[in-house]
């Protein structure tokens, strides 16, 4: 029988090229088959063994070699592997993965789980070393490893993440109380920069090395592995005291170190979107359905209302999917996912379940999207479009564009930033009804008269931006997109309703509430990706430690 196998490749280092030799040498065997065995016995290990107790190699944490500078020759050599089908998505899954990395991303972010894998596999079996590597203990445990990351970003904290971690420092320090939701919520986002979020760069890197030649080489490099796992107190006041170090440049010698504050900045909004996320999921899991229920989502800074009628089933852990849910399910009349270990039936009717009628539509879209991005798409058909969140948690409000609404320097949301709005394209909008001929007309002429303009322009770097225009209806706005070295301005329509819920809700046709589902997501995705983008412009400016953290804490500048 022939096994199947998969091909891959993976780029390491020649010293470990010339270990793989040494141990196929040994043992009479190919390169090919080498890498094999070592992989498959290094994978077995690692699944026996408790998560933080794993295995990864210090070049991982130090991602050596880094990614070659434009031009330059690369220091990595390739190394092909031909593995039996699911061996390498096991090697993955027991493989380190640093907060803030990716499988597909940005060259400081990708992750390199596969080449952790094999060059850990490798080291275990057959030491090897070069002029970055030499003297420094080669194998650390996955808790260990992940300390001395939290250490690096301590050396290269940013003024944003350090508002937000040294207020969090002041609220665990004070003793008694109760904590306000904005105290929680702070907290929440310290401990995302500590464990899940976190901004890459080659300094960040480079700071990393440092702290390991001098904790991880020498005589004392295993009671330091011993104290980098157990993340103590002497490791937490090492990491404390590396934030505040007025002399942190020595870990940053001979690198060259530029302004990461919109990298902090970013980081501290993706901090804050992922509390809200779990905020939402929490809200969504505890939905009775007896009554409207709203929920404000502070990253980017909108509305999600969830209507009376529609009520969350969850299924306990250890159950099976009831076979009606499953045929619901099947029939697109709800959606059904997996949260924590138990699987989620959204939406259904209180008390005795049976599907909203008219949600088949939306159920469709989910059944397009990987399990991950369901929550995403739930949260766009609520959002409440036209909608401005003020106050602060439980107690905020809510007003529309139209209304009067509150002083905007009340707001919880930053008052720069745009209400966030559902805008259609012309002829959908024309398409579905919703405007008449002449209008269309005039928006496309428009468009059409702003894009030659266009054509004289070369200064707007912007993939997506909304333009206001002059000419145009205040319903109406032009988007311009910009592809290469050219940009097209379209016509978009405002959207004059609230939710996608409320059509469903309303009985709006399926085949409009479909479209609007998709759409929902897109704009929602755009404005989230949009809001993000100002974070990291805000990291910039000079701003005081208040305008990164939660409202209703008190403020303090920069020192």
């Amino acid at each position: 029988m022939v096994t199947r196998r998969q091909e891959t490749n993976v780029r390491v280092l020649p010293c470990v090229l010339e270990a793989l030799g040494r141990i196929a040498l040994a043992q009479g065997m190919s390169r090919d088959e080498a890498v094999r065995q070592v992989l498959a016995e290094h994978i077995a290990a690692q699944e026996a063994r408790e998560p933080e107790d794993r295995l990864t190699h210090i070049a991982t944490v130090l991602r050596h070699p880094q990614p070659a500078r434009r031009g330059k020759p690369r220091v990595d050599r390739p190394l092909r592997l031909r593995l039996p089908e699911g061996l390498a998505d096991r090697a993955r899954a027991v493989s380190l993965h640093l907060p803030g990395q990716y499988p597909r991303a940005h060259k400081d972010y990708v992750s390199r789980l596969l080449t952790d894998a094999v060059t850990t596999a490798i080291a275990v079996r057959e030491p090897f070393t070069d002029s970055v590597l030499d003297g420094l203990l080669p194998v650390l445990r996955h808790k260990a490893a992940l300390a001395l990351w939290q250490l690096a970003i301590a050396v290269t904290i940013t003024r944003p993440e350090l508002a937000i971690q040294d207020s969090a420092e002041d609220i665990r320090a004070r003793i008694g109380g109760t904590l306000s939701p904005p105290e929680k919520r702070l907290l929440l986002i310290a401990e995302q920069l500590d464990e899940h979020v976190s901004w890459h760069a080659s300094f960040r890197f480079a700071a990393a090395a440092n702290l390991a030649r001098t904790l991880l080489s020498g005589n004392d490099a295993t009671a330091n592995e011993t104290m980098l796992y157990k993340q103590e107190e002497d490791w937490n006041e090492l990491r404390l005291d590396l934030r505040h170090d007025e002399h942190r440049g020595r870990w940053l010698k001979g690198v060259a170190v530029w302004n990461a504050d919109g990298r902090g900045s970013t980081a501290v909004w993706r901090a804050g979107r992922k509390v809200d996320l779990q905020d939402f999921t929490d809200w969504l899991l505890a939905l009775d359905g007896h009554t409207p229920a709203d929920q404000v989502m502070f990253a980017p800074g909108w509305v999600v209302h969830a209507p009376a009628g529609w009520a969350t089933h969850i299924v306990p852990r250890g159950h099976t999917l009831p076979e009606q849910f499953a045929r619901w399910a099947e029939q697109n009349r709800v959606i059904v996912w997996s949260v924590d270990g138990r699987q989620v039936v959204w939406p259904v009717r209180p008390g005795h379940p049976e599907p909203v009628p008219g949600f088949e539509p939306v159920a469709a879209v989910a059944r397009t999207l990987q399990p991950s991005e369901i929550v995403e798409l739930i949260e766009a058909v609520l959002i409440e479009w036209g909608t401005h969140p003020t106050g602060t948690g439980t107690d905020a409000g809510i007003w529309r564009d139209e209304d009067e609404g509150p002083d905007p320097y009340d707001a919880q949301v930053d008052a720069e930033h745009e209400t966030p709005n559902l805008w259609l394209p012309v002829d959908k909008a024309f398409e579905f009804g919703f405007i008449d001929a002449e209008q269309r007309s005039t928006a496309m002429s428009a468009a059409r008269a702003y894009t030659r303009k266009l054509t004289h322009w070369r200064d707007n770097v912007d993939p997506v931006v909304a333009k206001p225009e002059a000419t145009l209806d205040p319903q109406f706005r032009l988007f311009v997109t910009r592809r290469r070295d050219s940009r097209t301005a379209k016509p978009m329509w405002l959207w004059p309703r609230a939710s996608v819920a409320r059509e469903v809700f309303a009985g709006t046709s399926s085949t409009v509430i479909g479209w609007l589902s998709e759409r929902a997501l897109w704009m929602a995705r755009w404005t989230v990706h949009g809001t993000m983008e100002q974070a990291w412009h805000d990291g910039f400016d000079h701003y005081s430690k208040a305008f990164w953290r939660p409202e209703g804490l008190p403020d303090d500048p920069f020192v």
